[in-house]
């Protein structure tokens, strides 16, 4: 279809929900927004996913999901197109969930405490990222993200990050804000 942004006002975003999206993603191939609104009564967590069968096709450009406390395995994985996500309530962002986002320039998780292994490996525009709750970064969270130069995460250090969760980021230039 030609549908190219599909906002979620009100009720109940199911897990049955993601699945149906997943299985659409063809028919909506042209969509660039998706919103879960903060005025939903409840939205579920976004169900892990097999590898290359992300939730949404390649010219998804921005999301935003209210509500939503988990994003799944795989989610994002190659939404090509992705520019920005906005996630205000996600408390864990799972393995490969944004993998090879390379449009991805800023994400916004002000509530998650975990970010799963390879989450964000090779967001190459990926510039800024909002994480001063996060207690965890798994291996290579945020390997090959080449641009990533603003980092706000909580106290004075890295927090709990595994072996090459950087690697690959421009360690000369980022900065790690403090959480005042």
């Amino acid at each position: 279809g030609d549908i190219t942004a599909l906002e979620i006002l009100g009720g109940h975003f199911s897990a049955h929900d993601w699945l149906w999206l997943k299985d659409k993603r063809d028919e909506l191939s042209k969509l660039t927004d998706f919103t879960i609104a903060e005025s939903v009564q409840s939205a579920e967590d976004i169900p892990d996913t097999d590898d290359d069968h992300p939730y949404f096709g390649k010219s998804l450009k921005r999301v935003s999901l209210a509500k939503v406390k988990r994003i799944g395995a795989n989610a994002f994985e190659k939404c090509f197109e992705l520019l920005s996500a906005d996630c205000p309530a996600a408390t864990t962002v799972g393995r490969w969930a944004f993998e090879n986002c390379i449009s991805l320039t800023s994400v916004s998780l002000p509530l998650a405490e975990s970010v799963g292994q390879s989450a964000f490996n090779s967001c190459t525009s990926l510039t800024s990222v909002n994480l001063p709750a996060v207690k965890g970064i798994e291996y290579e969270a945020f390997k090959s993200c080449s641009s990533l130069y603003n980092l706000l995460l909580p106290g004075a250090s890295v927090p709990n990050a595994k072996g090459d969760s950087f690697e690959g980021c421009p360690s000369d230039r980022w900065l790690v804000l403090m959480d005042a």
